[in-house]
């Protein structure tokens, strides 16, 4: 959900389907032979898994490595995040605004328990991320290798670019 209400701040909620994997479980070879399945339907599919790390310099642990191996083996794009989880991306403002004064962020990689909020609220607080917070992340950087540019135009409007050309968000 939360993803899906960054592409539609981009207008791009109609150009991209979202399936969650169903958590960790699915991140497994069982998980990559589904998502070929769904490749088979149509050629651009990407990933984009949590990382699960507790620091920065902690190591993504085997099961997350060799999936994502196994999806980029298979010519399935997949991102593991930078930070521990998508909870992890939101901004402080945004928390505030969407759980009340008394909710507290994430660090980077910090699990979430006892903030204010829980995942529920995942999407209430999505909403609330301004455009800058959002082009900031790894996350929107995936989508930009994977053919699309986000950015600000002179308007301060978000722009959807392909292959240098700017489109109108309602021709993708």
């Amino acid at each position: 959900k939360v993803i899906s209400e960054w592409l539609r701040k981009f207008g791009l909620c109609n150009k991209w389907a979202l399936i969650s994997l169903g958590g960790s479980e699915t991140i497994s070879s069982d998980g990559v032979e589904a998502i070929k399945q769904l490749v088979k339907v149509h050629p651009k599919v990407a990933v984009i898994i949590d990382s699960e790390r507790n620091s920065a310099d902690a190591e993504i642990d085997n099961r997350r490595t060799k999936f994502r191996a196994d999806c980029i083996s298979a010519e399935i794009p997949c991102l593991i995040l930078e930070k521990r989880a998508l909870e992890n991306y939101f901004s402080i403002d945004a928390i505030k605004k969407a759980c009340g004064a008394n909710a507290m962020s994430l660090e980077p990689f910090e699990k979430l328990a006892n903030h204010g909020w829980g995942k529920r609220d995942g999407l209430k607080i999505a909403t609330q991320m301004t455009d800058d917070e959002i082009i900031a992340t790894d996350i929107v950087k995936f989508i930009q290798k994977h053919s699309l540019t986000v950015e600000k135009s002179p308007e301060n409007k978000l722009a959807i670019v392909l292959r240098n050309q700017t489109l109108p968000a309602s021709w993708l």
